[in-house]
């Protein structure tokens, strides 16, 4: 019987989207630098990068998962890189290494701060209500 490894090693690599090196994710991020982090969350690290060829990107670190998350990242990338919406980041490319467990996604970059942002964050979005609230005071 197989064991994972070997059934690891005999997926191909996606074809719908970019394999891209560890260096140069690496140097896109200044080494992982951490004053590049854009932000955390359950599934790892997400970092601000500028690839070789001046795209500026988003790469999620991603915390290692063992072998069978190996197998379900490869397929998760499949997936992405077809899908396509305008309200959807673009996958741009990946990186997986059984050897260094390491599994990065790299997307496209979106200048406008996260969603959490926007939802929970620096946006302040009571500022509406707090402008239109005395006129509807019951004292008035």
């Amino acid at each position: 019987m197989p064991d994972a490894v070997s059934a690891v090693e005999s997926l191909p690599r996606p074809t719908s989207t970019r394999f891209l090196s560890y260096e140069e994710l690496k140097a896109a991020t200044n080494n992982f630098e951490p004053s590049s982090v854009l932000g955390e969350g359950g599934f790892g690290r997400v970092f601000k990068g500028v690839l070789s060829d001046g795209t500026a990107v988003a790469i999620k670190k991603l915390t290692s998962g063992g072998h069978q998350g190996d197998k379900e990242f490869l397929v998760e990338v499949e997936m992405l890189s077809r899908l396509h919406h305008r309200n959807l980041v673009k996958l741009i490319g990946y990186y997986s290494s059984r050897e260094l467990s390491q599994n990065l996604l790299c997307y496209e970059l979106v200048p406008n701060g996260s969603l959490e942002a926007w939802l929970h964050g620096t946006i302040n979005c009571n500022l509406f209500l707090n402008c239109i609230g005395p006129h509807f005071s019951s004292t008035t």
